[in-house]
Order: structure tokens, then sequence, then C-alpha cells
């Protein structure tokens, strides 16, 4: 897989689940962005576990690596096989089962999780649909203003501690969260809270203070 990420993407675009590869890339050029802007985690990423699951026709094999990321192989055959970068993109069944158990402060959780997941990829147009509209309006009109926002706020590789849950009368949910840097190399610590809408199924927007 990281091989074929760096030095052959179109293989690896090939090799993408196609409901996947839909959802995330427009076209074979935005996967060799994607490519370059996440070379160093592919060059350094190891597997430090998986889970084998025997499916329908296909065994699944879920492989998570030394930074928590967890990567999704379908193999219908000997080397004949799909492959998913992520668990945010879509909603795998296992994260819906998880999801619909949870209380609201562990869906909150789960949410912001993904708004971090997807900031640490670079996937800023993901991160952006997550916005709430009149959070957009008011900060960032485009994707652009807020990839720069966010490249100039945020660290390369963030990380989230959680540390004050509120409950805004059932509706809207805040989350005050201690933002530093994964890698350690800065040392600065942001705070940040977030506000979170949990809409219909697994649907949800959020805003926070800039």
């Amino acid at each position: 897989m990281q091989e074929e990420i760096l030095y052959n993407p179109e293989l690896a675009y090939e090799h993408l689940d196609e409901n996947y590869k839909k959802a995330k890339f427009a076209n074979l050029n935005e996967f060799k962005i994607y490519a370059i802007n996440n070379s160093k985690r592919y060059v350094t990423a190891k597997v430090t576990k998986y889970q084998k699951t025997e499916k329908n026709g296909y065994i699944q094999y879920a492989c998570t690596d030394t930074e928590g990321r967890v990567y999704i192989f379908n193999e219908t055959a000997v080397k004949k096989y799909t492959l998913i970068l992520d668990t945010y993109t879509l909603e795998i069944p296992e994260f819906t089962a998880k999801y619909n158990t949870s209380n609201p402060k562990e869906k909150v959780i789960l949410n912001l999780d993904k708004f971090m997941q997807s900031i640490n990829d670079k996937d800023y147009k993901y991160a952006y649909s997550l916005l709430a509209e009149s959070f957009k309006n008011l900060n960032f009109k485009t994707q652009a203003e807020f990839e720069n926002y966010m490249k100039t706020n945020f660290f390369e590789k963030n990380k989230f501690e959680y540390e004050k849950f509120g409950d805004e009368a059932n509706t809207y949910y805040t989350y005050k969260i201690k933002i530093t840097d994964k890698t350690g190399i800065d040392e600065r610590e942001i705070t940040k809270t977030f506000i979170i809408l949990l809409e219909e199924g697994t649907k949800f927007k959020l805003s926070f203070d800039k």
C-alpha cells in the first residue's frame, strides 16, 4: 500500500474502494495531491495491529498504524483487494453501530475525532463540509480561507484532549479542547471550544471559537 501511494499513485487509485473513491476524490489528480500532502505519513507509517473479519464473499483486514489511523483492506481473492484509507469519509457499519449506541457526549467525541483526523490528513474539503453554514458565512466564505486558517492556527499533526463538556438543552453541545502538537516539536497549547449540533442519524455540524 505505502509503495503504491508514494511511487505508483495511478495503481493505488485503481485499488481504492469505488464508493470511497467517489466520496473522497473528484479525480486522479486530487488523489495525487493527497498522496503528496501525506507522503511523510506513508514513509514512516507502520502497522501495529490488525483485525481479520470474514465477510460475505470477502475477507476484511482493518490495520492500525503507529499514529492510530485505520486502513481497511477488503480482499476478494489472492492479490485482489480494495482499499479504504480512513474511517471518517464513509460510514462503515462498525462505526454506525457504535455511534447509535453512544450517549450524546460520546457522539460528540466521535464527531470531533472525525474533524481531527481530517485536518491531520489535510483533507480540508471534508473538514470544511462539517462546518455550520452560519459559521462558514461569517468566518470562512471559501474553502481556501478555511484551509489557510487551519494551516496558520493549528498544528500539522493535532492531538485533541477533551476537557469540559457542556449540554445546551439537548440541542447544541460544547466541548472545551486542549490541542497540542502530536509530534511534540511545537510546545504550544491551544484551547478552543467547539459547538456541535447533532443531526439526524450520524450527521452533525460544528463551529469553534477563533
